[in-house]
């Protein structure tokens, strides 16, 4: 057998093996079916795109309440309770890591209680 007959019958070999689908029949609408899909994926993302660019269009234009407390005002965060003592301006900030040098910042001091340990002992005194 010459490579020439060789490589004609491994094309056909690929050609019939190419066009038969699960049933043994042949898919003459494989090119059609693709198209369908890319063309479907292709809306999703562009409704997804959408959706996106307005809800951020919807939050720009109704920001969140930036909640305003005063000095000494305690606030129950679920499992602490977190009272604003002062409030400075400084070059370190609270966590004592400086990132950058000659920045001056807002730097609050905060007084933490835990509440769950709190209401833990207090029940024992009335006990």
């Amino acid at each position: 057998m010459s490579v020439r007959a060789t490589v004609a019958s491994y094309k056909a070999g690929l050609s019939a093996s190419h066009n038969r689908t699960a049933h043994g029949g042949t898919d003459t609408n494989d090119s059609t079916a693709k198209a369908f899909a890319f063309m479907i994926a292709g809306l999703g993302g562009l409704a997804a795109s959408a959706i996106s660019f307005s809800m951020t269009l919807y939050e720009a234009a109704h920001p969140p309440k930036v909640p305003v407390m005063q000095a000494g005002q305690r606030i129950d965060t679920g499992r602490w309770f977190v009272t604003l003592r002062t409030a400075r301006i400084g070059t370190v900030p609270p966590t004592g890591v400086n990132g950058r040098t000659g920045i001056r910042r807002q730097v609050p001091e905060p007084m933490r209680e835990n509440g769950c340990v709190k209401l833990f002992t207090e029940g024992f005194r009335k006990a």
